[in-house]
């Protein structure tokens, strides 16, 4: 199972255990809509491990401030810089209301807000689960919603241009001795993530000219 998955198993699990103990799972307050927010089938939604090894460069950098180790820290944050390339570019999601591009971190699965499993849920939501276990994410979820088994997929998506733009202030500010500037623009990486909730009406587009994101 790749890393991607793990908060799906973790997002199927408390379905699992939810369902039989028969009580209800609450999705947290969902995205506001923005225009005519774009909904995604869960299974286009591809997620890859560029972002991720964007904030753990970051968080290790931090770390490396931290301790005093300056060129660790450089060579990190420009390591982080540099995965802002093509290859990222085909995995962004472009935020509504022109706000930019997102790279996808990871996903969960949750109960709709206000959806009540029953017991006669607890067989699918099991079957789900071995299906999740194998990597079949997609499967695990298509099966529940033809259980009529009310979902929310929600994304965690990194800012593209935010955090380029704060990774070149780390260097700067790393460079000319500012560590502590250095240690909170790259705190803001880590903070700036979104999470946007979809609906399984229409896959938004995904993948863009680097040129298009920056």
């Amino acid at each position: 199972m790749n890393k991607a998955s793990k908060i799906v198993m973790l997002g199927l699990a408390g379905l699992m255990a939810a369902t039989s103990l028969n009580v209800t799972a609450h999705a947290s307050e969902p995205a506001k809509d923005k225009m005519a927010k774009e909904m995604v089938v869960a299974n286009e939604i591809k997620i890859s491990g560029h972002a991720k090894a964007v904030l753990s460069d970051v968080r290790g950098a931090r770390f490396a401030l931290f301790d005093g180790q300056t060129d660790a820290a450089m060579d990190l944050v420009k390591k982080a810089r540099g995965i802002f390339n093509e290859k990222l570019a085909k995995f962004a999601i472009k935020f509504g209301e022109n706000k930019g591009f997102g790279a996808p971190i990871d996903r969960s699965i949750l109960f709709s807000e206000g959806f009540k499993p029953t017991p006669a849920h607890a067989a699918v939501i099991g079957k789900a689960g071995v299906l999740a276990q194998h990597g079949k994410t997609s499967d695990a979820v298509k099966m529940m919603k033809a259980a009529d088994i009310e979902l929310d997929v929600k994304y965690a998506l990194l800012p593209i241009s935010k955090s380029v733009a704060s990774l070149d202030k780390a260097i700067i500010d790393i460079n000319a001795g500012n560590f502590y500037e250095a240690n909170m623009v790259l705190k803001s990486i880590e903070t700036s993530v979104v999470v946007e909730e979809f609906e399984e009406t229409a896959v938004p587009k995904q993948g863009y000219e680097l040129k298009e994101i920056l």
